[in-house]
């Protein structure tokens, strides 16, 4: 079964919206996928969103006035409800199918199929998916070497990803190497309150960021991303807007319409106008054809999974988005307290998979698969203590369930 998992995270070039021969295989065998997924509270939390989200599409596309938006084709409509589907199923294909494999190895093939996937459909780049793949393929590779191998990883990865201009790649990383030095106390204590500490860890990550952003605006990793930082933030923007100008656009919309637009819809040439000036308002490339033909073209995409939930899901869509987030911030202390046994590659997902839910186009799905799958299948493996290759010491395992 483990070898299912080397195509379940492929897109095909021409169709890389979502992972379509994973997806293929998962409806082949969803009786069993299915069955086996009953058992995962989680799992039922994250396919009963996906299903609220579905029913919301539709009921918000036909409450949707003329002045909004007006329905897109039929095709649109079909791929975008695959894409959702995408996200409960193959998670829980993914647990599935990886049943007999330890959780080093289901990262490992996922890794594989990620990096195939990005050199079928990307160009041959560290910024984009392979470089993502390929840190977490290595960091499954080192999980039972020296934690200087695993830092070592992500401090190559900060490097490559620092001068390829692949910005929150080198966040992430960084920050994942901050966690490899958090102690046995701090560990088990996030063990013993993990939403106290998960809280005050995102409150460390923000200030951490912060930090990484001051030090790209002074010309610590080079003068390019030095000139390119301080341009987003200048005249006091957010860091959302200053993250992805498209973000502007978002919150234009929201304004106008914020219970989203439903399944497919096109956005009012008006409407659409309005968030390009806004887009121009926080200094973005309101003047490329990348607005009227990316983001606002036939299958409206926000640059952003968590607007694009929103746009074409409506309140569904959020709930999912509120589930998702969940779902990864419950990885944050189980990463902290496996640290040593492959919580890095788990720190490393987890973050990168909340980039992707904030600030990446729906195209990106894959990762934000990735990231939910591991964090689920750490959850189930640390507590049933089945996972094949004994790779969570004993000693973790206490300190995870005092």
């Amino acid at each position: 079964m483990g070898l299912f998992l080397v195509v379940a995270l492929v897109k095909i070039p021409g169709t890389s919206l979502f992972p379509a021969p994973g997806l293929l295989l998962a409806l082949a065998l969803s009786p069993l996928v299915v069955r086996d997924g009953r058992r995962d509270k989680r799992l039922l939390l994250l396919a009963g969103a996906g299903l609220c989200a579905f029913v919301s599409g539709f009921f918000t596309a036909a409450y949707t006035p003329a002045t909004a938006g007006r329905p897109g084709t039929a095709f649109v409509a079909v791929t975008l409800c695959a894409w959702l589907l995408c996200i409960p199923l193959l998670v829980a294909f993914i647990l599935w199918a990886g049943r007999a494999l330890s959780i080093r190895g289901v990262a490992i093939v996922l890794a594989t199929s990620g990096i195939i996937s990005a050199v079928l459909n990307e160009p041959l780049a560290w910024k984009g998916s392979l470089g993502v793949y390929v840190t977490l393929l290595v960091l499954a590779l080192v999980w039972d070497r020296s934690m200087l191998f695993t830092r070592g990883v992500l401090v190559v990865s900060a490097v490559l990803s620092a001068i390829n201009d692949a910005r929150y790649m080198a966040l992430v990383a960084m920050l994942t190497v901050v966690a490899t030095f958090v102690g046995p106390s701090v560990r088990q204590a996030f063990a013993r309150h993990p939403i106290r500490w998960s809280l005050l860890a995102v409150g460390a990550l923000l200030l951490l960021a912060r930090g990484a952003i001051l030090a790209m605006q002074s010309g610590l990793l080079g003068r390019a991303i030095a000139l390119r930082t301080q341009n987003q933030f200048v005249g006091g923007r957010s860091w959302v807007e200053a993250a992805r100008t498209e973000w502007a656009a978002t919150l234009q919309l929201f304004s106008s319409h914020p219970w989203g637009f439903g399944i497919g819809e096109v956005t009012n040439g008006g409407l659409a106008r309005e968030a390009i000036t806004q887009v121009q308002s926080v200094g973005g490339d309101y003047s490329s054809s990348y607005f009227l033909v990316d983001v606002f073209g036939a299958r409206v995409d926000l640059h952003s999974m968590t607007a694009d939930l929103w746009y074409h899901f409506g309140i569904g869509g959020v709930l999912l988005v509120a589930t998702i987030a969940l779902l990864l911030l419950a990885s944050l202390p189980l990463a902290l307290s496996t640290i040593r046994t492959g919580g890095a590659l788990l720190a490393f997902a987890t973050l990168a998979g909340g980039w992707d839910l904030l600030f990446s186009p729906m195209g990106n799905l894959d990762r934000l698969i990735f990231a939910v799958s591991i964090g689920l299948l750490f959850t189930r493996r640390v507590r049933s203590k089945t996972d094949p290759a004994g790779s969570l010491p004993a000693t973790e395992e206490v300190a995870l369930r005092s």
